[in-house]
Formats: C-alpha cells, structure tokens, sequence
C-alpha cells in the first residue's frame, strides 16, 4: 500500500457511504473470504440500506466513521498488512466503535441506544453468528453494558 493508497481511502471515508472498502478492496485484495468482502461490506451496506428504520442516527453514522478511520489509522502504520491482519485488526475494532463511536461525544454509544435500536441491530447481524469474532464482541458489549448499568 502506498502513501498515495492511504490518500485515496482517506478521501473515502464517509458516515453515509461504505466506498471506503471497494476502495480499500481495490488497494489491497482479499477475495471472496477476506474481511471487506465476505463481512464488513456485507454490514455496512446492510446498516446503511436500514439506517432510516434507526432512532440513533448519531450511534450509527459514528460507528460507519469510526471503523473506516480505525481501519486507515491501522494501514497507515502497517503498509504491508496481510489479508489475516486486516481481518483481524478490523474485527478487533468492532467493540470500540460500538461503544464509543464519537470520543467528542460519550452519550452516543451501544449501551444507551433505544431497545428498538438493539434491536435492529442484533437483527440485521443475526448471519454474523458464524463468525467466532462476533460471539466475542457481543459478549464484550454485554458485560460492558451491564457493568454501566449496575454501576449506575
């Protein structure tokens, strides 16, 4: 990936497009069963096409953001990153975003979306739960939300 690459995705990111990763699959290909194509796409575009149905319109332009950014911030200091480490490392970054989608504003997050809005999330991710990933970043949300919530 070149400088001129990491130029190119960044002009991409968007909180009303998922172009970033055509873009980012161009740059750097991983097939049918890489990350961008076999998942994060495929969830993006599935958010995206629902996002009216959504209360929290923050909550969900944020995390769109969010991952795109985390996802440049990763490449640009590994330039070399193979198909596994895009997959993991965006995988990785799910959890993060979910909960803190916009660090300017703490009041938009997972744990504190309408139920309507959980919701439609678990709904639209329902064909994600063959992905041990997922499991893992559900469960991550879960005990961080209800930590807030006994805490409260």
């Amino acid at each position: 990936m070149t400088l001129n690459d990491l130029a190119f995705l960044k002009s991409a990111i968007s909180n009303s497009s998922c172009d970033f990763y055509i873009d980012l699959e161009n740059i750097s290909p991983c097939g049918s069963q890489g990350y961008v194509q076999k998942f994060i796409y495929k969830y993006c575009m599935a958010y995206l096409n629902q996002q009216d149905s959504f209360i929290n319109q923050a909550w969900l332009n944020g995390i769109r953001v969010c991952l795109q950014q985390n996802m440049l911030n990763y490449l640009e200091n590994n330039l070399l990153a193979s198909c596994p480490e895009i997959k993991k490392h965006g995988f990785d970054s799910h959890t993060d975003c979910y909960l803190n989608p916009d660090p300017s504003n703490p009041e938009v997050t997972f744990c504190r979306l309408p139920p309507q809005d959980m919701t439609r999330v678990v709904w639209i991710a329902r064909s994600a739960v063959f992905e041990p990933a997922v499991w893992s970043q559900f469960g991550q949300l879960i005990t961080h939300c209800a930590t807030q919530i006994f805490q409260g």
